[in-house]
Formats: structure tokens, C-alpha cells, sequence
């Protein structure tokens, strides 16, 4: 009997160029968000078929409201492809609303909770080589805290220095700081006035 409860994996999953296509065919929600819905547990391991690698993870879409099935290969973490639940039903089995009102719980979950941020540090050691470090890992208050409230605020300002007072960088070896939700998107620059006191 299929799971339901959310599995934990380590992260590692990506997108096959057929998986991409058909999630931009197929439903709204933004590849980097499945990706890491996957990578958190957030879907309801329906099993696979036997003798078959790929398991079918069933997740609930938010922007499309309706739930989907990816086929993930358990070796590589590769999505191979989404699946809308009529689709699934034809190629493979039913899924039940139960299993869908929990995919659905995992979603919610995932939106009302806010991402980690990452800072990295950027800087130049005594040898001239140019260093990258984490600087601190912390959960907003809010979505959307990135670059627009990080710079006022005085308290991970403080901690900013701190850590690196810790590390023993001098603020003069430093050339950049860096944020970004966990694993999504790029890097966004932070202006150095942060570590200002």
C-alpha cells in the first residue's frame, strides 16, 4: 500500500528537458518550487511499479489547485516526467482523495512556511585566493524579507559581524555578501553598509 506520509530524501532532485516541457505544458507551478517540494518531502510517495526505478510522487500544485504525479528515478533524482491524475490513472492506478487531501496538506504547508536565506561571504584571504563562506542561515519573518528589509536591519547586522569576527576575516578582506532562499534562484548582492555599525 502507497505511503502517506511524507518521505525525506537528500537533495538531489532535478528536471529531464522532457520533464520541463511537460511541466510547462502541463501545470503553473515553477520548476524551482517542485524541485524542492520533492527535495523536502512534500508529496505523497505513491510506490512504483515493479521492477521499474521511478517512483511516483504525487504533489499538490497551489497555483493549479489540483494535484499531479512526477516520476522521479531513484538512482539519479531525475523527474522524468508530470503526470496529471487522469494520465496516471490510464498508464498506471488510482490514487485516492485521501492521498490527495494529503499532498494537498504538504503544500499548504510549504507555502505558509517561509524559506531559509542563506548569506555567504565573499572574501580575499592573506594568499590573494578568493574565498566563499556561509555566513549565517536563518527563516524570515516574512516572504519576500530579501534584499529590501535586510539592509536596515540592525540585529542581522549584528550577527553578520559576529560570525565574521568569528571566521577572523578583517572587513577589509571582504567583497561581496551574497543571499538567497535555500536552493532557489541566483545569489542577490547585500551592500556591505550592512556590516556597518
Amino acid at each position: 500500500m502507497p505511503a502517506l506520509t511524507a518521505a525525506r530524501t537528500q537533495r538531489f532532485t532535478h528536471v529531464s528537458r522532457h520533464a520541463r516541457q511537460r511541466i510547462a505544458q502541463r501545470c503553473n507551478l515553477e520548476e524551482h518550487r517542485l524541485t524542492q517540494m520533492l527535495d523536502e518531502g512534500l508529496y505523497v510517495d505513491l510506490g512504483r511499479k515493479p521492477g521499474c526505478d521511478r517512483r511516483h510522487l504525487l504533489f499538490f500544485s497551489s497555483p493549479d489547485q489540483k494535484a499531479f504525479v512526477a516520476l522521479r528515478d531513484e538512482t539519479t533524482g531525475t523527474v522524468v516526467t508530470v503526470l496529471p491524475l487522469d494520465y496516471h490513472e490510464k498508464l498506471a492506478w488510482k490514487i485516492a482523495s485521501t492521498q490527495i487531501d494529503q499532498a494537498r496538506l504538504f503544500a499548504v504547508r510549504r507555502t505558509t512556511t517561509p524559506p531559509y536565506l542563506q548569506m555567504k561571504l565573499h572574501y580575499v584571504n592573506a594568499q590573494g585566493a578568493l574565498k566563499t563562506l556561509m555566513l549565517l542561515k536563518w527563516r524570515p519573518s516574512a516572504h519576500g524579507e530579501l534584499i529590501d528589509g535586510l539592509v536596515n536591519d540592525r540585529a542581522l547586522g549584528r550577527s553578520c559581524r559576529a560570525a565574521v569576527a568569528r571566521l577572523g576575516i578583517a572587513l577589509t578582506q571582504i567583497i561581496r555578501l551574497t543571499v538567497r532562499e535555500r536552493s532557489a534562484g541566483q545569489p542577490e548582492e547585500v551592500p556591505l553598509s550592512l556590516l556597518d555599525e
